[in-house]
């Protein structure tokens, strides 16, 4: 039975691998017939093995990025323009150093100030506050379940080592930023969303959805499957149900995703992990020459997969997608009423 509209007809059942490290252990996933969602049907008893310490989101302290005072007086006023629309200098310096697709980006057009309280859920290390508190946004703070403890920045920034659930506090934003995929309990999370909602606040939730092209055309080898981190792959309709059981109001859905569907899932059909793949891609868009990348399962030779020109024009098929609302990735921004 789906998890989330109830249906128990026609739904469909996947195997799926762990690839990002390429573990390779099997996993079940259901296709629910009615809303779309996907789901994973035997997590694991113990998830510790699938985010080890060199997870992406554990693995880095935000400290380190932001201690070139340069970089970082450029980063403030990029961040703080991206969120609030105002500041001459932060414009001049989005325009000379134009910033990539980024989590702060989402939060144009909210209305938000530098009062605004913020909650980031599964914020990892805590980049994305980091870079709010850094930026001047004082009401700022981060949960992680997965952390090893609390984090205390010299900034004043808090991360705390809980769930949602055991959060406290009123905030006019709380935001996933590809953390509510790795929820187990979506109903329940939903609606403690909206308990911790001030009135009229907004809950942003960007994650990977299974309505997409690259889910129909990769199959379980699409690379955001993430088996067995991800839990829910939702769609527009079943995360509209949640919404409207918790009492919120769904204002917009935007597509943003990325060449990563592509030359992730590209990886993943020729049995190459996102760990052994990744550093190729990286030299590729750096313009190295990739040497040959090792098969992690039978560590035989493999021939560089792309070109440069095979990233641009997967980018280029992304922006195409997002426009016809089949990108594997969006935002959705929920409101609760006043």
């Amino acid at each position: 039975m789906c998890p989330i509209c109830g249906n128990s007809q026609g739904n469909q059942q996947y195997a799926a691998r762990e690839m990002m490290f390429g573990f390779r252990d099997q996993f079940t996933y259901i296709q629910c017939a009615r809303c779309g969602v996907l789901f994973l049907s035997d997590p694991p008893a113990d998830l510790g093995k699938y985010y080890p310490d060199s997870y992406y989101s554990l693995s880095s302290s935000p400290a380190e990025a932001f201690h070139n005072p340069i970089k970082n007086l450029v980063k403030r006023l990029q961040t703080n323009y991206a969120v609030t629309q105002h500041g001459a200098l932060g414009r001049v310096a989005t325009e000379r150093f134009p910033m990539a697709h980024t989590h702060v980006e989402s939060l144009a057009g909210l209305g938000l100030t530098h009062q605004s309280r913020i909650l980031d859920v599964g914020c990892g290390s805590g980049f994305l506050v980091y870079a709010l508190k850094n930026a001047g946004f004082q009401a700022v703070a981060g949960i992680d379940p997965y952390i090893k403890e609390d984090i205390r920045y010299p900034n004043g920034l808090s991360i705390r080592k809980q769930s949602i659930h055991e959060a406290t506090g009123v905030w006019d934003v709380i935001m996933f930023h590809h953390a509510f995929e790795h929820i187990a309990d979506p109903h329940e999370t939903m609606q403690q969303v909206a308990r911790l909602l001030a009135p009229a606040g907004v809950c942003l939730i960007r994650i990977p959805i299974s309505a997409s092209y690259a889910w129909q055309h990769y199959g379980p080898n699409w690379v955001q499957l993430d088996a067995p981190r991800h839990f829910f792959l939702h769609t527009p309709t079943s995360m509209r149900l949640l919404a409207q059981e918790a009492g919120l109001r769904m204002e917009n859905i935007i597509y943003d995703s990325t060449s990563f569907q592509f030359w992730g899932s590209e990886l993943y059909s020729r049995d190459i992990s996102l760990w052994v793949g990744q550093r190729m891609v990286d030299e590729i868009k750096a313009g190295v020459a990739p040497a040959p990348t090792a098969n992690a399962a039978t560590d035989s030779p493999q021939p560089a997969l792309f070109t440069r020109d095979d990233l641009a024009r997967f980018e280029a098929q992304a922006q195409k997608l997002n426009e016809q609302q089949l990108g594997d990735q969006a935002g959705f921004y929920m409101r609760k009423p006043a």
